[in-house]
C-alpha cells in the first residue's frame, strides 16, 4: 500500500485506509484492528460522513449511527466561529490546508476534560506541521479542582482548536516545558506558550459569550492576553 501519511491508499480495490490511533497516527507502527477498517475514517458510515481528499476537520461519531454528536460538535463550531473572528479564522485556516487533517472525537470517558493529541510528536518537536485529534465531549461542563473556573464545551472547543492550529504551523517551543519534581521523578506539567496561546483564544470565545475570564492553566502561570482585548 503508499503511504501519504495521512491514509494508506491501497491501488487495489482504490480505495482510502484510515491509520488512526488513539495515540495519533503512526509511521511504520501496526493498526489497531478495531480502527483499520476500510471506513474508519468516517466512523463507520461513508454514507453519511465523507473525507473525499483527507483535508477537512473531520468530526467522528462514537458509534454507528450517532448524529447527535457530529450535531453538537458542529454546533459548538459554529457558536465559537459566531462569537470570535479569531477562532473562525483558525478554524478556516486548518479546513483550507491542503496538507492537514483534524479529527474531532468523543473523550474515552463522558464528562472527561478536552484534549487534543498530535499526530507527529518528532515532526512537532522539529517544528514541522502535523495532523490533530481532538477529543472533546460536546456535553461536558468541567469544573478545576483547583481553581474552580467553569468550563463548557464551546470554551474547550476553542482552546483545543488553538492546539491543532499550532500543530499545523509546527508552533511548539522546548525551553518553554514546565516540569515538576514528584517521588524523585521529574513530570511534565505542560507548555506554557501552547496553553497562553489556547488560554487567549478560549478567553476570545469566553468573553464575548460573557463566560468567566481565565487567567491560568489549572492554577498555572500563562502570558495571555488582558481582557479588554477581546471587548
Amino acid at each position: 500500500m503508499e503511504n501519504s501519511c495521512r491514509k494508506k491508499y491501497k491501488p487495489s480495490p482504490k480505495k482510502w485506509i484510515l491509520a488512526s490511533r488513539r495515540t495519533g497516527f503512526r509511521r511504520n507502527s501496526a493498526l489497531v484492528p478495531a480502527n483499520a477498517g476500510l471506513f474508519h475514517y468516517a466512523g463507520n458510515n461513508p454514507v453519511r460522513y465523507i473525507d473525499p481528499d483527507g483535508r477537512k476537520i473531520s468530526i467522528v461519531a462514537p458509534s454507528l449511527g450517532d448524529k447527535e454528536y457530529v450535531k453538537k460538535i458542529r454546533n459548538l463550531i459554529k457558536q465559537a466561529s459566531k462569537s470570535s473572528p479569531e477562532f473562525a479564522m483558525a478554524y478556516k485556516a486548518i479546513k483550507d490546508n491542503p496538507n492537514i487533517t483534524v479529527m474531532i472525537q468523543m473523550t474515552k470517558k463522558p464528562g472527561e476534560s478536552a484534549k487534543t493529541e498530535c499526530c507527529d510528536t518528532k515532526a512537532k518537536m522539529e517544528h514541522r506541521p502535523s495532523n490533530s485529534i481532538i477529543y472533546i465531549d460536546p456535553d461536558a461542563i468541567v469544573i478545576s479542582k483547583k481553581t474552580g473556573l467553569v468550563s463548557p464545551p464551546v470554551a474547550g472547543i476553542a482552546h483545543e482548536m488553538q492546539h491543532a492550529y499550532d500543530n499545523m504551523l509546527g508552533i511548539y517551543d522546548e525551553s518553554q516545558d514546565v516540569w515538576e519534581e514528584h517521588g524523585g521523578e521529574k513530570i511534565f506539567i505542560y507548555n506554557k506558550l501552547s496553553e497562553s496561546r489556547a488560554i487567549d483564544l478560549e478567553n476570545s470565545v469566553r468573553v464575548r459569550l460573557k463566560l468567566p475570564y481565565r487567567d491560568s492553566y489549572d492554577g498555572y502561570e500563562v502570558n495571555i492576553k488582558p481582557e479588554n482585548t477581546f471587548k
